[in-house]
């Protein structure tokens, strides 16, 4: 079962590369060890991938990113899509270089896999696979459950760079972190409670939080705040 708990201190570093290698690793150890991550937000999406980087260096050679059938079949948030080269029988209808891409992909490990879309458009887009058979895959999805896409929504918190935060709303989330009230947050910044309110208001928005749980996470993660305060 994944452990969620740790993964926050798994993928708590300034190093964006590393705390990819980390969560890779992380999921690698329970089966899927296959992954490719499209941020759909740049202007020319940006990918992040656990193949090998001479695999990396072929899909980019071979101008793989401009017919990736994955962009044209797989970006429907309510629909998560079977991939992979176990699934070329039922994809004849895709270009020959798109068939040819999934099954190169197959040879280089990506035997089975699926697509999963945790934002709306825009946003980010994953593609996660494996050595294993489809069944193999369906069934160690099943055992994942809802831990798997909570596992990816943490990834993605940890990217995503959010906006700066104001020095203000720092310090709010970090006295909200250390678990005072808003009257009591009030008081040590010698503000009143509703600019409290107002700061943490502003810092959701920039950070792309509904909660104030989801605010502390992401500014924790991006290393935007001290989770603890002198």
């Amino acid at each position: 079962m994944l452990d969620l708990e740790a993964l926050p201190d798994l993928l708590r570093t300034p190093d964006d590369a590393e705390a990819w290698t980390r969560f890779g690793g992380f999921l690698g150890d329970h089966g899927l060890d296959r992954l490719i991550l499209y941020d759909l937000g740049a202007p020319s999406p940006g990918l992040w991938t656990t193949f090998a980087p001479d695999w990396l260096r072929h899909y980019q050679a071979r101008g793989y990113a401009a017919i990736d059938p994955f962009f044209e079949h797989c970006l429907d948030p309510a629909a998560s899509v079977a991939t992979g080269a176990a699934h070329l029988d039922r994809l004849g209808h895709l270009a020959p270089r798109q068939q040819d891409l999934i099954a190169e992909a197959g040879e280089a490990g990506f035997r089975a896999g699926f697509s999963l879309v945790l934002a709306p458009r825009g946003g980010m887009a994953w593609n996660i696979g494996s050595g294993l058979r489809p069944r193999e895959l369906a069934a160690l999805r099943r055992a994942m459950g809802p831990r798997l896409p909570l596992a990816l929504r943490l990834m993605q918190a940890r990217l995503r760079k959010p906006p700066a935060l104001s020095e203000r709303e720092a310090e709010a989330l970090e006295w909200l972190a250390a678990g005072l009230r808003t009257k009591e947050i009030a008081h040590r910044m010698g503000i009143a409670p509703v600019t409290v309110e107002l700061h943490l208001k502003s810092a959701r928005r920039r950070l792309g939080a509904r909660t104030r749980d989801q605010a502390l996470l992401q500014a924790a993660l991006r290393g935007a705040i001290r989770l603890s305060v002198d």
